[in-house]
């Protein structure tokens, strides 16, 4: 048969093919693999994030390698000889299809099987991808010289249809990567090269010799078939593997657009069960010490602030914050904002999270009402408890929204202002951690007013939790430390925080004038909380929305054991 270098360069309709419906072709291919080589370095470099965290340096190395691989991919072409391009170009978008579909679940089985080797698999797949993409362009180029022998023709073909086709794969991406689990996503993704594969060899067939033809379709044949079987057993795969990284039977699952969720359960003899819930793989709590963390967190500020009636609660998703709040007769509203709709909602009806935080959100009336422009919550069917007073119960406000753009888009003034938010583990999160945010935190205090912060350990993470509190004193407030230990988590600190003319000893003394009937705190427990052993405080840092240090600490001097 004809080669279609070989053979055609001075035929204007090579093998009887019409110029311009090739080259149509040809760039209509290199939009779409322009579109799905962009999506598999985002999908790539997420599904690191979601495993390693440090998403600005997961997406800057792949990316950088990606970028390093397709430079390569252009020198090491000119090796690739003239003959058989169009079997050569199916061949490295049947490659790619296999290698998008199953990178995801390889790796993710990598992290849980070969902690070790965890990196070469990763990388494997990140180089192998980043090559095959980087000779796609110049295949497509060389292929299409036959169809658009002007030089300027051709490059806006095919160049300018790569550009396009990754500038919409980024929408796509932007809309469509919570759609489905990244490990079946990725099999949709691989499906689009192997549709361009497919065209390319249905169009271009007859240019091809007879086994090379045989042999081209067997391969995409068979890719179908392996993508098929592949996204039909990547659910059971992913939910093995999970498992192996819980040392808990897993009992529900779920990723959100913001988060994925995990919660497990155990029965523990003597204990009893014992549940607990992962975000992104970090734990946020177990139901055995889970009061520990909440009242060392709720109560000292509720017992500081001058007065209680309204009470904002920054994160706190899981309803536990809003149980000891909702404890206070004098408390009239509570305003709480936390990004996840599912995790109220998980809150509110999951039968274990809604013992555990008591129905805190179904034991007042929760309003609808948002200003302009703001995300409305999730629900608007929430029920009294039956032993509310329609007339005296607070009212909670629930707000989907991030903290940060809360407090600058809802004018209020609280007088208990609880900070419940993750370790500042992200980029996303550290800026909840910055100077400028406290600040927009303390125009939101009413006078008298108080704030609570959880500040991470200051045993596993000091250099992070200081500078929490040495950012929080640049934000224009007082602060006093405290810690406690909470055993799934070890020594955990929080700060305390006040604007106005009361010392720390006078401070110190309100904290303690807690209710008597908590499960765990005492009064005498707030007092020896606290003191902190000596050599146990370094000087912190400020981290600011510009130079997030609380990020880098926490990344590079947390939980390291020397």
């Amino acid at each position: 048969m004809t080669d279609i270098h070989a053979s055609t360069r001075s035929t204007p309709a090579a093998g009887g093919l019409n110029p311009m419906t090739a080259s149509l072709l040809l760039g209509l291919s290199m939009f779409a693999t322009g579109s799905t080589g962009y999506v598999a370095e985002c999908l790539l470099a997420t599904v690191s994030t979601y495993i390693l965290g440090a998403a600005i340096d997961q997406f800057s190395l792949i990316m950088a390698v990606m970028m390093l691989m397709m430079g390569l991919a252009a020198f090491l072409q000119k090796y690739v000889g003239e003959r058989a391009l169009i079997e050569k170009f199916v061949a490295i978008e049947v490659l790619l299809a296999l290698l998008i579909a199953f990178a995801p679940i390889g790796t993710y089985w990598a992290f849980g099987h070969l902690p070790e080797h965890f990196g070469l698999v990763q990388f494997g797949f990140i180089l192998a991808i980043g090559l095959l993409i980087g000779l796609e362009i110049p295949l497509i180029v060389r292929i299409n010289e036959t169809y658009a022998p002007n030089l300027k023709s051709n490059i806006a073909t095919v160049i300018g249809a790569d550009y396009i086709g990754a500038f919409l794969g980024a929408l796509v991406w932007i809309n469509l990567r919570t759609a489905a689990p990244l490990t079946e996503l990725s099999y949709y993704l691989g499906a689009v090269n192997l549709l361009v594969a497919g065209l390319t060899f249905a169009y271009f067939a007859r240019l091809m010799s007879r086994p090379r033809a045989i042999a081209s379709a067997l391969a995409l044949v068979v890719t179908v078939g392996a993508l098929f079987w592949g996204l039909q057993a990547t659910a059971s795969w992913t939910l093995s593997i999970e498992q192996k990284l819980y040392d808990d039977p897993i009992t529900l699952r779920e990723t959100t657009k913001f988060q994925h969720i995990v919660v497990t359960e155990r029965e523990i003899p003597g204990h009893g069960k014992d549940v607990r819930i992962f975000l992104n793989g970090n734990l946020q709590l177990s139901s055995l010490d889970e009061r520990i963390y909440h009242e060392n967190l709720v109560h000292p500020a509720m017992a500081v602030a001058a007065s209680r009636a309204n009470v904002l609660i920054l994160g706190g998703g899981d309803g536990m914050a809003l149980r000891e709040v909702l404890a206070y007769d004098d408390v009239r509203t509570v305003t709480l904002v936390d990004l996840d709709p599912r995790m109220i909602e998980l809150a509110r009806s999951h039968p274990t999270l809604s013992r555990l935080n008591e129905g805190a959100f179904d034991d007042a009336r929760v309003q609808t009402a948002l200003p302009t422009g703001m995300t409305p919550i999730g629900f608007r069917d929430m029920k009294l408890a039956r032993n509310a007073d329609p007339d005296n119960a607070p009212t909670v406000r629930v707000y989907h929204v991030d903290a940060e753009r809360f407090l600058r888009a809802v004018p209020g003034r609280y007088d208990v202002i609880i900070a419940d938010l993750p370790d500042p583990n992200s980029i996303e999160l550290a800026k909840l951690y910055s100077r400028e945010f406290y600040r927009a935190v303390a125009r939101q205090l009413a006078p008298g007013g108080a704030m609570v912060v959880q500040s991470t350990s200051p045993y596993h993470a000091p250099a992070a939790f200081h500078t929490i509190g040495a950012t929080i004193e640049a934000g224009g407030w007082s602060t006093l430390a405290y810690h406690d230990n909470v055993p799934s988590f070890g020594d955990w600190g929080y700060h305390l925080a006040w604007r106005g003319s009361r010392n720390a000893e006078m401070i110190k003394r309100q904290a303690r004038q807690i209710p008597d009937d908590l499960s765990y705190l005492t009064s005498e427990k707030v007092a020896a909380n606290f003191v902190f052993g000596r050599g146990s405080t370094v000087d912190g840092q400020v981290s600011t929305l510009m130079r997030p240090i609380v990020h880098e600490l926490y990344q590079r001097y947390g939980w390291r054991v020397e």
